[in-house]
This record gives structure tokens, C-alpha cells and sequence, in this order.
């Protein structure tokens, strides 16, 4: 092994670190490259269109909900949306970095959903033992 790294030369660790150094800046540029345009079809333009219609109906039901867990649901719906819209994005500007970020927010976005549930049965539980009580 040490015979190995006698042979690689200094110019080509530079060389390969130039490389890997390039890559990464491709990797994480997120900008379109100059000139480009995007080029939606009519296919997604529905599902752009289907996308803002659920989140017009998400926003309705958070706002105006009947009840805390139609609300819950609603800001689980609107998590859920964003997270396909951070996709969206990674495709249009063709970034993987995109996904990555996608996955962190629902994992995240589950988490906090699931602790505003917990909340709310926690407080219903307390509601119901003081009525039976009383």
C-alpha cells in the first residue's frame, strides 16, 4: 500500500482534488445555467394547477376548521404539499440538493404533526377525566 502512495504524484492529487472540488460546486449550484428556460408541458401545469387547488382547500379547512383535529389535519395536508412543491422544484431546476431538503422537511414536518395530535388527545383526555368527575 505504501507503494502505492509512493507512485501517485503530487500534480495528480491536486488534479484529482480540482475535480472533486468542481463537482461539488456543480452539485451545489442551484441557479439555472444561463440562457435556459423552463419548460413546463400541459401535463404539469395540471399538476401545478391540482397542487394550488388542494392548497386553497388545506388553507380553507385550517382556517375555518369545525374542530382542532380537522385543523391538524389540514397543516399535515399543507406539510404534505410542500414537500411535493420542494420536489417539484428539484426537477425544474434539475438539483438533487433539492431532495435532500424535501426529505428532511417531512420527516420534520411528520414529527411536529404528530406532537400537535398527541397535544390535542392529551387535552381531550383532561377534558373528559374532568367530566366525569364533576
Amino acid at each position: 500500500m505504501s507503494a502505492e502512495l509512493n507512485s501517485v504524484e503530487a500534480g495528480s492529487i491536486e488534479q484529482i482534488s480540482e475535480q472533486g472540488s468542481e463537482q461539488l460546486v456543480e452539485l451545489i449550484n442551484i441557479s439555472m445555467p444561463a440562457g435556459s428556460q423552463l419548460h413546463i408541458n400541459g401535463l404539469e401545469m395540471l399538476a401545478l394547477l391540482f397542487i394550488a387547488l388542494a392548497t386553497l382547500m388545506a388553507l380553507y379547512r385550517l382556517v375555518f376548521g369545525p374542530s382542532n383535529p380537522d385543523r391538524i389535519v389540514s397543516a399535515d395536508a399543507l406539510t404534505v404539499i410542500a414537500t411535493a412543491i420542494i420536489c417539484i422544484m428539484a426537477a425544474l431546476f434539475q438539483s438533487i440538493l433539492y431532495l435532500d431538503v424535501a426529505l428532511i422537511y417531512g420527516v420534520l414536518s411528520f414529527a411536529g404533526v404528530l406532537a400537535l395530535a398527541r397535544a390535542i388527545e392529551h387535552g381531550r383526555t383532561e377534558q373528559s377525566d374532568k367530566g366525569e368527575h364533576s
